[in-house]
């Protein structure tokens, strides 16, 4: 899972990361600004937003956010008044949580806005020709046998699969797997990508990663 954390408060945002990492891998913003940037041009499991942002105010973020992306997204702010927290729910947050908060609370509140995500839209796991590959549990399987993956391997795959039929440029596979603070060149993606296949064809699948010359790579299923 991929977080995005946008929050001023570089102690507070530190801290969240802290925790988040202990779950995936988590970016920071600091202002509304590189927030919107970041989520608008890289993908995320889910959004923690701050409202007093300098630059670009939390709601007015959460509203922009809202109209772009379906990324679910949970408030977590120093605002507890009422009327707070029923603007950002009605402009569409999954969760308000008001600071400070318990660290136990907030990772269950975390994991059931995901669940609740994944259950909604129908991508708790992805099965097509014999291929199963479970998001939650993080497993494959190919006509009932398990398929051992790396980490890195079994997120690309889940990115591919979540993304069937859409044409993936390099660049955002990179910054979606490794993040845009990584300095790994992104052509590594080429590396996994090359690996990913090798092992699901050794496996019995039939071709299903296709290179799409000078823009990227696209899932395909049989027809």
């Amino acid at each position: 899972m991929k977080y995005l954390v946008i929050e001023d408060n570089v102690e507070i945002n530190k801290a969240v990361c802290e925790i988040l990492n202990k779950i995936g891998s988590c970016t920071s913003a600091f202002n509304g600004d590189d927030g919107f940037t970041l989520a608008s041009t890289n993908s995320y499991d889910l959004i923690i937003l701050d409202l007093n942002l300098p630059m670009l105010d939390g709601m007015d973020l959460l509203k922009a956010l809202k109209k772009n992306s379906p990324t679910p997204l949970i408030i977590l702010s120093a605002r507890g008044d009422v009327e707070s927290r029923v603007t950002g729910l009605e402009l569409g947050a999954d969760d308000y949580i008001v600071k400070p908060f318990d660290i136990d609370v907030f990772l269950v509140r975390v994991q059931n806005v995901l669940n609740t995500y994944y259950k909604n839209t129908g991508i708790d796991s992805y099965c097509a020709d014999g291929l199963v590959v479970d998001y939650k549990e993080k497993k494959v399987t190919i006509q009932g046998k398990a398929i051992k993956l790396s980490k890195k391997l079994f997120d690309i795959l889940e990115y591919f699969t979540i993304n069937k039929g859409i044409i993936i440029p390099k660049e955002q596979l990179f910054f979606r797997i490794w993040g845009v603070e990584s300095d790994t060149i992104y052509t590594v993606t080429e590396v996994y990508v090359s690996q990913l296949r090798k092992l699901l064809e050794a496996s019995g699948l039939s071709p299903r990663i296709v290179t799409i010359k000078n823009m990227g790579y696209m899932w395909r299923e049989n027809e």
